[in-house]
């Protein structure tokens, strides 16, 4: 696995009180890539190693009105590769990095992200991040095969 670390800079999360909830709310998870350098991390055996540096934003809006909370968070991964030289050209060149590692990358920022909002948002009271499976009792008349 490229990725060779990962770390939050800055934490954010505010709840709005004074806002009134009517129906339902939308949670929305946004992640978006920063910027990408070379980071020297002074270790002979990671040599090639890309600093992506990224945001990810959490909103809570109602149905009806203005959101009611965000959590936001921004951090850091280090990405490990013998094509450095090539992503970093590709960011430069278009804002954009290369399918193969783009998904690595997203994969791992919605994964860490989205376990440390699930945190954020209970001690805010607000619903998580993402749906948790339920369990519901089962009816008498239920067959169970």
């Amino acid at each position: 696995m490229p990725i060779v670390g990962m770390n939050f800079n800055s934490i954010t999360a505010n709840i709005y009180p004074d806002k009134k909830v009517e129906g339902n709310i939308n949670i929305n998870s946004t992640p978006t890539i920063e910027k990408v350098e070379k980071k020297d991390l002074g270790m002979s055996n990671l040599k090639d190693v890309v600093a992506i540096k990224f945001r990810f934003d959490i909103f809570y809006n109602p149905e009806k009105g203005p959101k009611i909370g965000e959590i936001n968070l921004q951090g850091e991964i280090l990405y490990a590769s013998e094509k450095s030289k090539t992503i970093i050209e590709k960011w430069e060149k278009s804002k954009k990095l290369d399918e193969e590692v783009a998904v690595e990358v997203m994969n791992t920022i919605f994964r860490r992200c989205l376990t440390e909002g699930i945190v954020l948002s209970d001690e805010l009271r607000l619903p998580p991040p993402i749906r948790f499976p339920l369990v519901k009792p089962k009816e008498e008349n239920e067959y169970t095969g």
